[in-house]
């Protein structure tokens, strides 16, 4: 096995770090509020964050490509905003 695709604990330092920031805000958010909206809301956000940034940072190197993803991304999205918005646009005048 290379040396690069082994298993490390360390590449779920961040994941980690960005699930128990999410929990923080959600429980501090429940406990403050006496609602139990954020507990839920941040919570899900958080634990699902923090497991696909973690399943992203375990992928064998030949499998993360984050510049071909990120690329076909920025050429879609401002075309389907644009075109949503004309359409928001378009519904609202009378």
């Amino acid at each position: 096995m290379n040396s690069r695709n082994q298993f490390g604990f360390k590449k779920l330092i961040v994941p980690g770090i960005v699930m128990l920031a999410f929990w923080i805000l959600a429980i501090v958010g429940w406990q403050s509020s006496g609602y139990i909206q954020p507990l839920i809301l941040f919570g899900y956000i958080g634990t699902s964050l923090g497991v696909g940034l973690g399943l992203y940072a375990t992928l064998p190197n030949s499998l993360a490509c984050p510049s071909g993803r990120l690329a076909n991304s920025s050429r879609l999205m401002p075309k389907f905003g644009g075109w949503a918005l004309f359409k928001w646009q378009r519904s609202r005048d009378f």
